[in-house]
């Protein structure tokens, strides 16, 4: 291999980016949807689910989406990046660019205003500014029109200015401004004291009204907004929580409101209704004939509802857990990455067409909502996952599900592959297999139905496979009752490593006979082992906190040692190459990831 000296590694492609974070748009037709996602916008089918387009071109996160104001084939976008751009969205072609030269968090528009539309960005220390575009001047000089003069929050821009016909309304904190921005007319409402933060606006499509959610939960509806003296709102409380997002139906009658009970609510003159379950939301948008309403989630999952039905659910990336402690696999059956997904759940993802391919239930239980979204319930997660793609062709998956918090709940489970049905089948459940003690690892043998896992109750456990009683212990292994931190198989499965603290003990796999066993010392507790592939496959490297080697398995002898400034995360084998991977936590204090290519053979930098 050749290696290049100081040689910039460039991003080939980058997926499982949100298109949650922001509030999507139904095109004007209702066929599309178009979410923003991370520097680019994806336009989803309405009736498929399917990304149709992706409109590429900004350099900087996609922060907002509106409307062409006169064009309905023809959307605007902003982004940090410090540009507006205006696209054909059907054809995915860039139409125009407009230089701001400030980040952009907000794009407004309305039909009232045919050539112009509004932006929120931010000018330094000043803060936040309110300014016009207008999208008949080709002239870059000429794009930015008078700044309007008022008072803007310093966050949460999405949610805290809205725009109605000629009528913008800026929440910020406990205060509420109508702009009226034709006249540039400002009045400024306060709410009454002892009322909480505002967390969401939504203007009256066509009247000088608005609601506020606010965090305790209360949504205010107000009216004579134009003038203080006249101003009155009616308070309405159901929400539990703070209130994620407000929209108004089109007609202007109706308001839905969302947050993390996970409940749709519709509220209409004569009263309220709900839709139930349907998962935390973060943001709404509505279709221009209010027959369609998409609710945005956490878990970077759109659902689209028409009536009281879920239509069509738009998945991403849904990895909901703060850290993928299952780690990350390759499907045998569809080649995609697996990983932790919903609570509960696997996520199936194709990693080079960012597509999700589905989130299949493991678990297989309800998970409750905490009254407080700072306090997350202790709950079961899939902490190990692992595959086997036999020599009979059979495919297997072992899942281990866990309370980590509680200690509790633990169950091993495997499962086959049905060729018919082509779905996951579950053929054997084994209760608290390591007596609720964490396991470190799971590893299938390289070509047999055959598992190891371990864990720091300080054992090793075999599981075997039979056609009619299922998976099954044949024997445990132990080293002096230490914890066992991680086990691997060689290449062609001839040899099994496990970590027992500071003792690394490699057996035959084949019989486990601690006779036969080699046993390598190193100073510190190895945390992770990898038996290197192809031509490599005769050394197992290992890692400690401070340290990484390299043992030779045929001649038992350490091929070399070499220093780590940071403890080590994760350590991978390429099967394609004789290199390997290490991944080391940051420096204190940084949510940073170190990566250090090497070769096996000689410890050399890649």
């Amino acid at each position: 291999m050749m290696i290049i000296q100081n040689e910039k590694l460039v991003t080939v492609r980058t997926g499982g980016s949100s298109f949650t974070k922001y509030k999507p748009l139904f095109s004007v037709d209702e066929r599309f949807l178009l979410c923003l996602c991370a520097e680019s916008i994806k336009v989803f089918s309405v009736e498929t689910g399917e990304c149709c387009q992706v409109l590429s071109g900004h350099k900087g996160n996609v922060t907002s989406i509106a409307h062409h104001p006169k064009i309905k084939l023809q959307v605007l976008s902003c982004s940090t990046d410090q540009t507006v751009r205006r696209w054909d969205y059907e054809d995915g072609v860039l139409l125009h660019t407009y230089n701001i030269g400030m980040p952009l968090f907000k794009i407004l528009s309305s039909k009232y205003f045919e050539n112009r539309v509004f932006i929120v960005c931010e000018n330094g220390s000043d803060g936040n500014e309110l300014r016009m575009i207008d999208l008949t001047k080709t002239n870059e000089d000429q794009h930015q029109s008078s700044l309007i003069q008022v008072e803007l929050p310093q966050s949460n821009i999405d949610r805290l200015v809205s725009f109605g016909e000629r009528v913008l309304m800026i929440g910020n904190k406990r205060k509420l401004t109508f702009l009226e921005v034709d006249s540039k007319k400002q009045v400024h409402h306060q709410t009454k004291s002892g009322s909480s933060k505002i967390c969401c606006v939504a203007t009256h499509p066509s009247e000088d009204q608005c609601v506020t959610g606010h965090q305790d939960g209360v949504i205010h509806f107000w009216t004579g907004l134009k003038s203080q003296a006249q101003v009155t709102f009616n308070r309405q409380h159901w929400h539990s929580q703070s209130v994620m997002a407000l929209e108004w139906t089109p007609n202007g009658i109706d308001v839905f409101s969302g947050g993390h009970e996970g409940v749709l609510v519709n509220w209409k003159q004569y009263g309220r209704f709900f839709l139930p379950r349907v998962d935390p939301i973060q943001h709404l948008a509505i279709s221009g004939s209010n027959t369609l309403r998409a609710t945005v989630h956490t878990d970077n999952s759109i659902k689209l509802i028409c009536g009281e039905n879920v239509k069509q659910v738009i998945e991403g990336f849904t990895a909901t857990s703060e850290s993928l402690c299952c780690g990350m696999e390759m499907d045998p059956v569809t080649s995609s990455l697996v990983t932790n997904g919903k609570l509960g759940h696997l996520l199936f993802y194709d990693p080079q067409k960012d597509f999700q391919l589905m989130n299949f239930d493991v678990v297989n239980r309800n998970y409750p909502s905490s009254s407080d979204p700072k306090h997350k319930l202790s709950r079961v997660e899939i902490t190990q996952l692992s595959f086997l793609k036999s020599v009979d062709k059979v495919i297997f998956m072992a899942t281990l599900e866990f309370d980590v918090e509680k200690k509790r709940d633990q169950k091993l489970k495997f499962w086959n592959f049905d060729q018919t049905t082509q779905q996951w089948s579950l053929n054997t459940v084994i209760t608290s297999p390591h007596t609720e003690q964490d396991v470190t690892s799971l590893r299938f043998h390289p070509s047999e139905p055959l598992c190891i896992s371990t864990s720091i109750d300080g054992f090793a456990k075999v599981w075997t496979y039979h056609d009619i009683h299922g998976w099954s212990s044949m024997g445990a292994i132990s080293h002096k009752m230490y914890a066992c931190n991680d086990s691997d198989f060689s290449q062609d499965g001839s040899l099994i490593a496990l970590a027992f603290e500071q003792a690394v003990c490699v057996r035959d796999a084949s019989t486990f006979d601690h006779h036969t066993s080699q046993l390598f010392t190193h100073k510190q507790p190895v945390m992770m082992l990898k038996f290197g592939y192809n031509k490599c496959n005769r050394y197992l490297v290992t890692c400690t906190s401070q340290f990484y080697h390299s043992w030779d398995m045929v001649n038992g002898t350490m091929q070399w040692t070499m220093d780590l400034s940071q403890p080590p995360t994760y350590l991978i084998a390429d099967p394609t190459s004789q290199d390997m991977t290490l991944f080391t936590a940051g420096n204190s204090g940084r949510l940073t990831t170190h990566a250090l290519a090497f070769m096996i053979r000689n410890s050399r930098r890649v």
